[in-house]
């Protein structure tokens, strides 16, 4: 039952947005009185919350399984992550667009909690990055007087959150679409296969 009202409500929050969406909406839409429902979740807020961290924790997951299976480079990694990271978006377009829709809509508590959880997500990307740098893999374009590796990732991280346009019923193959996004996402950082013979230093600033 926790798992229908879940889904539930990111059908609800997804077409007529969180803030329109009432307990009573939700308990609706799964047959339950709203007592039932809290007796799986304490809050529209709490529900909001597993949603949003329910989706940080699958990503991670995933790409916690990459690095498990093994990669050849910074630059094989990084492909495997972004197209990752673009088909989850592709097979979840719903959660996904309420995860980081509304997630500014939680109370404090929460909301320090996933910033967090999204500050460390994206530094996973931000260290494949710089260690791709720092390694001849990739050179990055200057930004000013200096090279940006932070700015590139949160460039690329945004970049690959598909969600906002994708529809299934747009008849996109969501495994072109991850390819294309990873594809690109090398191209961002001018990608290599193999090791340049001049070491660039990334700055993180």
């Amino acid at each position: 039952m926790a798992e229908q009202i879940k889904e539930a409500a990111i059908e609800l929050f997804f077409h007529n947005s969180f803030p329109a969406t009432s307990i009573r909406d939700i308990a609706s839409a799964c047959g339950v009185t709203p007592g039932a429902l809290y007796n799986h979740y304490s809050s529209k807020d709490e529900l909001l919350y597993v949603i949003v961290n329910q989706s940080i924790v699958a990503l991670s997951s995933e790409l916690d399984a990459i690095r498990a299976q093994g990669v050849k480079n910074s630059t094989d990694e990084l492909y495997k992550f972004i197209y990752a990271y673009t088909k989850f978006h592709t097979l979840n377009p719903h959660a996904s667009l309420v995860a980081n829709t509304y997630f500014e809509f939680l109370t404090e508590d929460y909301r320090n909690r996933v910033h967090k959880e999204r500050v460390r997500f994206r530094k996973v990307f931000e260290d494949v990055i710089a260690k791709g740098v720092d390694e001849g893999y990739f050179e990055l374009a200057p930004i000013g007087n200096k090279q940006s590796v932070r700015r590139v990732t949160i460039a690329m991280v945004d970049m690959v959150r598909v969600a906002e346009w994708y529809k299934p019923e747009l008849g996109y193959d969501p495994s072109e679409i991850a390819d294309f996004y990873a594809s690109l996402a090398l191209r961002m950082v001018n990608a290599k296969r193999k090791k340049s013979s001049r070491k660039v230093v990334a700055s993180l600033s």
